[in-house]
C-alpha cells in the first residue's frame, strides 16, 4: 500500500494532546499519550489512507532525535522498536520512545483490521431497493419455515400469583429488576406489558427497551416507536450498553441513510448499521468487559410498518387475531447457512456441548465478545410487516431466549390469542410465571405491546 504524504496537523489530531505539540515541535517533557484509532470512518479508502498516516507519523522520530541529542538509531518498522547506541544520559527519554513506537505499532495494526473490516459484510451498503427487498422478502420465508418445522412445545398459560405492579403512566421502561415483577406503559399510543424474572439464574442479565422519538427528515416528522429485549451472557455490561445508546444511534443512521426521506433501502441498511456501530463502539471500551456480550432482538414501528431486527435468539413473533406470524429468525450456529457464515469468519462450531462458536458461544449472532471475534457477527436480520395487513386486537410478543426453551411461536401465540381481553402487562407476567413453571432454566423477560 502507498503512503502519501499528509498534512502534518492532521497526524497531530490523531496522536497527541495540545500540549504536545508546540509549533510543529515536539516537547520531550510531556509524555506521548497516543489515542485510539477511530473506528466510525466507514469508507475502506479512508481507513487504509489512515493507516498511511500512521506510517508517516515515524517522521517525527528525526526531530525527536535531534531534540534528544542521543545516538544514532534506527527503526525497524516491522518490529516497531528501536535499535539504537544507547547514551547512558539519554536512556529514560529512549524508553520513552520506545513505549511510543510500540503503541503506534498497536494502532497501526487496529488500523489494518478495521480497514480489512470495512470491507467486509459487515459494513456492506445494499443501495438497490430491489435487492433489499428481495433480501426482506427471503428472509421473512426463512422465519415462517423456522416457525413451520419448529416442534410443538406444549405450554401451559397460568395466571400468576397476585403482587406488586405499577398503575399504567408513561414513562420510559428500563432496567430488569432482579425480584420478578411486571409494568405497564403507553408508548405513543400503544399499551406495553413488560415482565422480568431471574429465573433459575444466579444473575439476571436480561434488560429491555419501551421508547418513541421523533424522526426529522427533510419536511417531514416521523414517529417511531422502539421495543427491544436484550438478553446478555457472561454479565448484563453489553445488554445495558446497547440499550442505553441504541436509540440515539438509530436516530443518527435513519438520518443517515435517508437523506431525501425514507425509503426500503435507506431503512434496512439504518437497522443494519445500528447494530453493527453499537458492537464496535462497545468493543471498542478500552476492552474493559473482553468476555461480555448480548442478543438484541427489536421492533420498530415507522411509517405504518413493524420493522423487526434481530441479532440472536430471542424473538418476535405476531399473534394476528389468532394467527400465528414468527417475524424475527433464532440464529442458531447448527443451521446450514448461519454455520456456512461463522466458518468463513475463522469460526469452529463444536458439537461436544450442543452447537457452539469457537466452544464459547451459543448463538450465531451476537454483541460484544471482544476475546472472540472469530465466526461472530454482528449483523442483523431483517424483516418487515406493514400494520395494514395485521388486525384488530393482535399483539406484539418479545420474548428472551428462556421462554422459547420451553415454548414455541404457536403455543406462546395461542395463549395471548385466548386471554386476549387481559391487560398487557398480565399477558407479559402469565407468561414469564408460565415459561418458569415449565421448567426453563434461564433469564426470562416477555414483553407484550397491543396494536389494536
Amino acid at each position: 500500500m502507498s503512503n502519501p504524504i499528509y498534512p502534518r496537523s492532521k497526524i497531530d489530531s490523531l496522536f497527541f494532546p495540545s500540549a504536545f505539540i508546540l509549533n510543529n515541535q515536539v516537547d520531550p517533557s510531556i509524555p506521548p499519550q497516543p489515542t485510539i484509532v477511530p473506528v466510525h470512518e466507514e469508507v475502506s479508502e479512508e481507513l487504509d489512507e489512515f493507516y498511511g498516516k500512521i506510517w508517516n507519523r515515524f517522521e517525527y522520530l528525526q526531530s525527536i532525535k535531534e531534540l534528544l541529542d542521543s545516538s544514532e538509531f534506527q527503526i525497524v518498522s516491522k518490529k516497531s522498536r528501536v535499535i539504537r547506541c544507547l547514551n547512558p544520559q539519554r536512556e529514560h527519554k529512549l524508553d520513552q520512545l520506545d513505549a511510543f513506537l510500540n503503541k503506534i505499532w498497536m494502532s497501526c495494526k487496529s488500523a489494518k483490521s478495521i480497514s480489512k473490516a470495512m470491507t467486509s459484510r459487515e459494513y456492506k451498503i445494499v443501495a438497490d431497493e430491489s435487492r433489499v427487498e428481495e433480501r426482506l422478502s427471503r428472509q421473512m420465508q426463512h422465519c415462517l419455515s423456522q416457525m413451520e418445522n419448529e416442534p410443538f412445545k406444549e405450554f401451559h398459560y397460568k395466571c400468576a400469583p397476585k403482587m406488586n405492579c405499577g398503575p399504567i403512566k408513561t414513562f420510559r421502561l428500563h432496567g430488569a429488576p432482579k425480584e420478578w415483577r411486571m409494568k405497564e406503559a403507553w408508548v405513543e399510543g400503544y399499551k406495553v406489558g413488560i415482565s422480568h424474572g431471574i429465573g433459575r439464574r444466579s444473575q439476571m442479565n436480561d434488560t429491555h427497551l419501551a421508547d418513541a422519538f421523533y424522526l426529522k427528515l427533510s419536511k417531514n416528522t416521523h414517529t417511531v416507536q422502539l421495543f427491544g429485549v436484550f438478553d446478555g451472557h457472561n454479565g448484563d455490561e453489553a445488554a445495558y450498553f446497547v440499550r442505553d445508546h441504541l436509540l440515539e444511534k438509530l436516530e443518527e443512521a435513519l438520518i443517515e441513510f435517508n437523506p431525501d426521506g425514507l425509503s426500503t433501502a435507506g431503512i434496512w441498511n439504518a437497522l443494519k448499521m445500528t447494530t453493527v456501530r453499537l458492537n464496535q463502539d462497545f468493543n471498542n471500551q478500552d476492552q474493559l468487559f473482553p468476555n461480555r456480550g448480548t442478543t438484541a432482538t427489536i421492533a420498530m414501528i415507522l411509517d405504518q410498518k413493524i420493522w423487526c431486527f434481530n441479532v440472536g435468539k430471542s424473538r418476535i413473533v405476531l399473534d394476528n387475531c389468532g394467527t400465528p406470524l414468527q417475524l424475527t429468525e433464532d440464529a442458531n450456529p447448527s443451521d446450514p447457512r448461519y454455520k456456512k457464515g461463522i466458518e468463513k469468519r475463522k469460526g469452529v462450531v463444536t458439537e461436544d456441548r450442543g452447537q457452539w462458536i469457537n466452544d464459547t458461544l451459543g448463538v450465531a449472532r451476537a454483541m460484544g465478545c471482544y476475546t472472540q471475534p472469530e465466526g461472530i457477527s454482528a449483523r442483523p436480520k431483517i424483516t418487515v410487516q406493514p400494520l395494514s395487513e395485521i388486525d384488530t386486537e393482535s399483539h406484539l410478543i418479545l420474548c428472551s431466549k428462556g421462554v422459547y426453551d420451553v415454548a414455541c411461536t404457536r403455543s406462546i401465540v395461542q395463549a395471548v390469542h385466548e386471554h386476549k381481553l387481559s391487560p398487557a402487562g398480565t399477558l407479559a407476567r402469565n407468561i414469564v410465571y408460565s415459561a418458569y413453571e415449565s421448567g426453563s432454566k434461564d433469564n426470562l423477560t416477555c414483553m407484550v405491546v397491543k396494536l389494536g
